[in-house]
């Protein structure tokens, strides 16, 4: 499993997005944390939990494939587990990692990231957690249409308590 998500994060691209974005907004940007190998904590836990979120969702295409994955890498490792075991188990990883994720954002010894770089990944975090909320709405062409059409395009409805 840790070689699989060694090789795996690396295909989620999550750092091709975060990092050059954060570099572009934040001048103090370290960027030896450009490299790769070399990535902050928090960049890695993102890119794990984005490849576990993509692998809860895409485990049965995987399947058809031919292709492996972290639910049914955890399937082959652990002969009684049924695929909601395994899903089970991936589920409590991603519950973690996600943990640590937030406290990395949240307490500054942990990471040496700027805030705003903090906050950008965060950021992406969330746009992960919709993209595999449920289902793979990645791969869809309407999915997210209508999520779009309500970020873009919708006015905002705000209520006032008074």
């Amino acid at each position: 499993m840790e070689e699989y998500l060694r090789n795996g994060i690396i295909s989620t691209a999550a750092h091709t997005i975060v990092l050059p974005i954060s570099y572009l907004m934040e001048s103090c940007f370290p960027q030896h944390k450009l490299k790769p190998g070399n990535y902050d904590n928090i960049t890695t836990l993102l890119m794990t939990i984005t490849r576990l979120l993509n692998d809860l969702q895409s485990y049965q295409k995987e399947r058809e494939q031919g292709k492996i994955n972290s639910v049914l890498l955890n399937m082959r490792s652990h002969c009684s587990f049924k695929i909601e075991d395994s899903i089970a188990y991936i589920e409590k990883i991603i519950e973690s990692k996600r943990r640590e994720f937030v406290e990395c954002v949240l307490m500054d010894e942990l990471s040496d990231l700027p805030k705003p770089c903090k906050d950008i990944h965060m950021s992406f975090c969330k746009v992960f957690y919709m993209f595999f909320n449920k289902k793979n709405r990645y791969d869809s062409d309407t999915e997210m249409l209508q999520d779009i059409k309500k970020a873009l395009y919708d006015p905002v409805n705000i209520r006032r308590l008074s």
